[in-house]
């Protein structure tokens, strides 16, 4: 390697990057990734665009950084945009997916439950979630028992065919008994051995806060729906664009027991949250590290030591003597790669003969 300034060759990088290493950001999600886990999405809010182009909109889903989906039932949700769900075999929905859980109206369970739990088989969920248990709005301690019972008895079902039943937290579920919160008398009732939890984190509106759950009633809850939410403006918001400590949440998670999350919020919303996700937000070792440019069209340096940890870049610079890295799509993916530009110490490396 012939003698460069740094200047020279940052000049020479930022126009080319294969003068650099890189290492793609894929490799790197497990440990970047919140909880280890892929950053799921739930297909909701993307209904109209089911409806229209099922595999265009998925495609477009895992363009946008989404690794793993959650579905609607066709049945339950046949008026929603999902019917045309049915035509595809569960091998296709597997290949086209890869997904492990689904939204099921409580109704069609009532009607069929054995005929969802194998379609769920078929494509290969491991999880079947129901919105809500569709009690009054103003229910009756009586009301909420027979409702727990009931999903009890679905939950032991679900669980003889080897899928775990889940229930999400929506209308019914957050009413009030005699001063108390249903949700809370739902946790007392349902059998934790059959039944585990899906919590919506924007809920935090309605003074039901994700981390205090958790924390609470370890080992409920099994995934939980993403919404940014901002107290400020009292409204849901992009993840890391919010008010919201997600690092406490995130950390809670674990002990709560979740084993996936799906972002719910409108399409643009979900998109501008997946670069918030990428970046670890748990604390690492802090090291000695080299110094960081991050790109947002201008050129911003900062001490690495002070921003290595909240930006994943800890562990895995510290054994390293660097001049900086960069996030760039270099192959123009759509999912930024990690750009290193390494240097080192030795003033008389180019005399050095290779062994």
């Amino acid at each position: 390697m012939s003698a460069t300034s740094r200047r020279a060759f940052l000049k020479n990088a930022a126009k080319g990057a294969a003068a650099a290493g890189f290492v793609s950001v894929r490799a790197l999600e497990l440990r970047a990734n919140p909880l280890g886990m892929p950053i799921g999405c739930q297909t909701w809010p993307v209904r109209a665009m089911i409806a229209q182009d099922f595999p265009g909109t998925i495609k477009q889903l895992a363009e946008a950084g989404f690794q793993t989906i959650e579905l609607c039932s066709p049945v339950g949700y046949a008026d929603s945009g999902f019917a045309g769900l049915a035509k595809y075999t569960g091998t296709e929905l597997r290949r086209i997916l890869g997904d492990v859980s689904s939204h099921f109206g409580i109704e069609e369970l009532r009607e069929n439950q054995q005929g969802r739990i194998a379609w769920a088989k078929d494509v290969g969920l491991t999880q079947m979630i129901v919105p809500s248990l569709d009690g009054p709005r103003k229910p009756t301690m009586d009301d909420v028992k027979q409702a727990a019972d009931e999903y009890n008895k679905m939950g032991e079902q679900a669980a003889k065919a080897g899928i775990q039943q889940g229930l999400h937290n929506e209308d019914f579920e957050l009413s009030m008994v005699d001063g108390k919160r249903t949700y809370d008398l739902l946790l007392d009732l349902i059998d934790p051995k059959l039944v585990k939890f899906q919590f919506q984190v924007s809920t935090i509106s309605r003074g039901y806060d994700a981390a205090e759950y958790f924390t609470k009633h370890p080992g409920r809850f099994i995934s939980m729906h993403v919404q940014g939410w901002s107290a400020k403006a009292k409204k849901v918001m992009a993840v890391g664009q919010d008010t919201l400590d997600w690092k406490k949440i995130f950390t809670a998670a674990k002990v709560g027991g979740i084993k996936n999350y799906f972002v719910e919020m409108n399409l643009e919303m979900m998109q501008a949250s997946v670069p918030y996700l990428r970046i670890s937000i748990a604390p690492l070792p802090r090291a000695r590290r080299p110094s960081c440019c991050l790109g947002d069209g201008r050129v911003t340096w900062f001490a690495l030591d002070s921003k290595a940890v909240p930006f994943l870049l800890a562990a895995s610079t510290k054994s390293y003597v660097g001049w900086g890295t960069h996030f760039i799509d270099y192959d123009n993916d759509r999912n930024l790669d990690l750009i290193i530009v390494n240097g080192h110490i030795n003033q008389a490396i180019e005399t050095t003969r290779e062994l």
